[in-house]
């Protein structure tokens, strides 16, 4: 159809024209075929995941052709250098735009799309890259604009045909397409930098946190007593709470032996392990079915998402008074210190700003007194990357609880906990600014 004043989406120059892609392309908008597979061959298929997000064309995600089937594909369905590749099914990836090049291909084999991928190949008249950047910047359109359910959407090849196109004379397209990639260009080497100061940065961070936890940060004082005196205050504590009822008399856990201490701390602190410094406990998941447990719930019930590393001061799930009765959840109190034990989130964590309830995948840690709950964040961030490599099972490895408690943890006396948080703090803000 005859291009509308009303489909025309923003002004252009007098010496440009607004065309419909199928006006400007050598080779019919269509999807590839359905292809036959084999174990090995010499002829490559193109398919959804060989366009991939973040690294642009994979051409070692592809399968292989059978080959006894190439009788059924014209010589024009062979990619050629430049050719725009558009997912066009599924909810995943529909929509997403790229650029196949010769060089994607070392090995040069043939490469055919298969029935999920639309070629989009330019006239000669036409720059194909410029047609490629003008399409990429249409992407979000594209992955909008599918037909059909949910789970089988298609982007039709009517759709990509009728795709409005501002074309202007073809040596201003070479020149918009060389200032792009000049602009480009500049982008990446920013990035390049900015990655590696933020590498820095990490490497950083990681060094300070390991300083903190081996008593390098600040200086030790006197004053500030000892803490195998502080271990004995806090033991006095989980005695009075096991006698009131309020703690669970535990099996106690193997003495700390020598070979196991990871490295060398100051005289005054000690070495404790972190079932003997706070209250560790796991929650749990009320059945969604059970409406009486969430529907005009005031109690925030966190799952392992809501960690930030840093406080939580937002927790989008609330559950009701019932399931806290009802089900083995607790009600942790404010500044008590989480951590994910597996799943997308594994390692993450997080401090309560508010009472509030967990799932199942968090771990909390209610600190008896002489603890200081952010030097605890602290050294579980600074140990994170050990734990994580210590999580066990196939798919979702967990850390598990006794991995965390049975976990070596260096005690300083409270006060100097307090001075090194306030140094590590320092330093991340300078770090941040």
């Amino acid at each position: 159809p005859e291009i509308k004043e009303d489909e025309i989406p923003f002004e252009i120059p007098k010496s440009w024209k607004w065309v419909r892609l199928e006006n400007i392309v050598s080779k019919n908008i269509k999807r590839g075929k359905s292809p036959k597979y084999a174990e090995k061959s010499g002829t490559i298929v193109f398919a959804q995941k060989c366009n991939s997000k973040y690294t642009g064309i994979r051409l070692d995600l592809a399968l292989y052709l059978n080959e006894d089937t190439l009788s059924r594909y014209d010589k024009s369905e062979f990619l050629q250098n430049n050719d725009i590749v558009i997912n066009s099914t599924g909810g995943g990836t529909m929509g997403r735009v790229g650029r196949y090049q010769n060089k994607d291909n070392p090995n040069n084999l043939p490469v055919v799309p298969d029935s999920h991928v639309t070629v989009i190949r330019a006239i000669s008249k036409i720059n194909a890259i410029y047609l490629f950047y003008y399409i990429k910047n249409n992407q979000s359109f594209l992955e909008m604009v599918g037909d059909g359910s949910t789970n089988q959407t298609e982007l039709k090849p009517l759709v990509l045909k009728n795709l409005l196109i501002p074309l202007p004379p073809i040596a201003e397209q070479k020149r918009i397409v060389d200032k792009i990639e000049k602009h480009f260009s500049v982008i990446d080497k920013a990035e390049e930098q900015l990655n590696k100061k933020i590498a820095l940065n990490e490497k950083i961070r990681e060094k300070v946190l390991q300083m903190a936890i081996q008593g390098k940060l600040v200086e030790q004082r006197s004053d500030d007593g000892t803490a195998e005196e502080l271990f004995s205050q806090i033991q006095e504590e989980k005695l009075k709470l096991i006698s009131e009822g309020r703690l669970k008399k535990e099996k106690p856990l193997p003495e700390i032996k020598e070979d196991e201490i990871p490295f060398e701390i100051p005289k005054s602190w000690k070495w404790a392990k972190l079932n003997d410094i706070g209250n560790w406990k796991s929650g749990s998941t009320p059945s969604r079915s059970n409406k009486v447990y969430f529907d005009n719930g005031t109690i925030p019930w966190l799952k392992t998402g809501d960690l930030k590393d840093g406080f939580v001061d937002f927790i989008s799930e609330n559950i009701t008074e019932l399931a806290l009765k009802k089900l083995p959840l607790t009600l942790h109190h404010k500044n008590t210190v989480l951590i994910a034990m597996y799943g997308a989130t594994i390692g993450k964590l997080g401090i309560l700003k508010f009472p509030a309830t967990t799932n199942q995948a968090c771990c909390a840690c209610s600190c008896y007194e002489g603890v200081f709950f952010k030097f605890l964040f602290y050294f579980l961030m600074s140990i994170r990357k050990n734990l994580i490599k210590q999580a066990k099972g196939g798919a979702q490895p967990n850390i598990s609880k006794e991995i965390v408690i049975n976990t070596l943890f260096p005690l300083p006396p409270i006060a100097e906990q307090k001075r090194i948080v306030e140094k590590v703090e320092s330093i991340f803000s300078k770090l941040d600014s």
